[in-house]
């Protein structure tokens, strides 16, 4: 209900959530990041929110949505051929003073396993990029992925095989944009990788491949909104300065997730109804997609030692 004029200072949840355009569980996550604070005013049963800070958050958010008519740009899988410009970029964002993964490993890392790198081109120019490390069940990877302060060595045995029924917990290493002055080039770059993730992530769901959780980290004000707007919950700081996030996807409500679930569901269902009667059948394989969008933020790749580290903006 609407709050009477001595309340004028706050909001009620459904106030929040409209301001935001947020769901219920990501207002849930807010608070349990600290980013909103729920009151309790005499009188009041529910909880109400701070306006200044619920508006603060708001402009915050917004540096991920385009502001004007956006760029035709797509989204695709990298090819070996672009990893020198993904390089490129991360020695931009980050400095040749301290090392990123180096090229020799993302090779091994492209060729083992094609999801890993994805790039967004406007025309034939690379402007962006996401790296994501679908790694297999059983090992410790995303536990000191999260928190070790050296490097955690990725190798071609660490990577799921994105077959349907197959688990996997996926890692998002970097959203990196292309430096750039302008600023709204930037968001609509980085709102453009945010949809090719969210696709790519649809596209893993139709597969039948089934994601358990997924982990970021980050120690830029970039990253750490970013991880907040897309609904990852933070857990408790294990570095200094860095910040560690997760999804654990089977209790998750947030929009992204659910329209992996979806996809996911409709990926077994259809497979459960094409199942053969003869044990001699085979089933043909499933194409994998190309990925288009029209629309920016800088990504904030960790650097790495010479082996590989990995780190999200």
């Amino acid at each position: 209900m609407p709050l009477k004029a001595a309340y004028k200072d706050y909001y009620t949840a459904a106030q929040v959530k409209k301001v935001l355009n947020i769901t219920d569980g990501m207002l849930y996550n807010f608070i349990r990041n600290g980013d909103i604070e729920a009151i309790k005013l005499p009188g009041r049963k529910q909880s109400v929110y701070k306006r200044e800070q619920v508006e603060k958050l708001a402009r915050e958010l917004k540096q991920f949505m385009p502001s004007r008519a956006a760029k035709t740009t797509t989204f695709v899988r990298a090819t070996r051929e672009d990893l020198p410009v993904i390089l490129a970029i991360s020695e931009a964002l980050f400095g040749q003073g301290r090392s990123v993964t180096p090229l020799e490993r993302r090779i091994t890392w492209l060729e083992t396993n094609p999801y890993t790198y994805h790039v967004l081109k406007q025309g034939e120019e690379i402007v962006g990029y996401v790296t994501l490390l679908p790694l297999r069940k059983g090992t410790d990877k995303i536990e000191r992925l999260l928190g070790d302060t050296v490097a955690v060595d990725i190798t071609p045995d660490d990577f799921a095989d994105l077959q349907p029924g197959t688990h996997t917990d996926v890692y998002v290493m970097s959203i990196g944009v292309k430096p750039t002055t302008n600023l709204t080039d930037k968001k609509e770059y980085g709102s453009s990788l945010i949809r090719g993730l969210r696709r790519l992530l649809i596209e893993i769901g139709e597969k039948g491949v089934i994601i358990d959780t997924i982990a970021a980290r980050s120690n830029t004000p970039d990253g750490i909104r970013l991880m907040r707007h897309l609904g990852f919950t933070e857990l408790e700081p294990v570095l200094p300065g860095t910040r560690s996030f997760i999804i654990r996807v089977p209790e998750s409500g947030i929009p992204l997730i659910m329209e992996y679930k979806h996809a996911l569901r409709e990926s077994q269902t259809s497979d459960h109804k094409a199942q053969p009667d003869s044990k001699t059948d085979s089933k043909a394989e499933r194409k994998p997609r190309t990925m288009r969008d029209t629309s920016g933020q800088n990504g904030t790749e960790r650097k790495t030692p010479a082996r590989s580290r990995s780190h999200t903006s």
